[in-house]
């Protein structure tokens, strides 16, 4: 792998980890067996990042790696009092890919519809949601009423919730 590819396979690793991370949480139903599992996967994938061929679907190899991994996790915590059969992880594993695949159209529409707000109505998320603001403290530093700020944030994300709902029915969709 030349140089340019390790970074493309390396990007293609970060962006994936929230899912992976995710789907194997989705198998296996422990937090902290998810993350151990997601750090035996990361390494199983870049022991075999040879095998990787670019421009096939990067996401499905790196889940069936999960799923392997999820597997022999099973084997060790067999002493555990809820550990999912074989079955149930391969009946789990295709419908946890699925919705994982359908969270990330649904982010992807998200972000497009919030850059469809106006500059303020997204300095509005932002404080209350990327800074942790409550409504009483963006209220007073705007000189507004909380419940203005409480009924312009149930107005925001109900246009939001509108447009993604819009948008994943009609991709032309422009406005929320």
């Amino acid at each position: 792998m030349d140089k340019q590819q390790t970074e493309q396979f390396v990007g293609l690793i970060l962006q994936v980890q929230p899912r992976i991370y995710a789907y194997i949480l989705s198998l296996v139903a422990d937090p902290v067996a998810s993350q151990d599992i997601l750090q035996e996967t990361n390494l199983v994938i870049w022991r075999k990042a040879d095998n990787f061929e670019f421009g096939t679907n990067f996401n499905a190899w790196a889940y069936r790696i999960a799923l392997f991994q999820v597997k022999a996790a099973r084997k060790r915590m067999m002493r555990d009092k809820l550990v999912f059969s074989d079955e149930m992880i391969n009946v789990l594993a295709p419908e946890a890919e699925s919705q994982l695949e359908d969270m990330q159209d649904r982010m992807n529409l998200l972000r497009k519809c919030m850059n469809l707000l106006t500059l303020k109505q997204q300095g509005l998320l932002e404080q209350r949601y990327t800074f942790s603001q409550t409504a009483g403290e963006i209220a007073k530093e705007l000189g507004r009423p909380v419940a203005s700020i409480h009924q312009t944030l149930y107005r925001i994300r109900l246009a939001l919730m509108e447009c993604v709902s819009r948008s994943g029915n009609n991709p032309t969709y422009q406005s929320p």
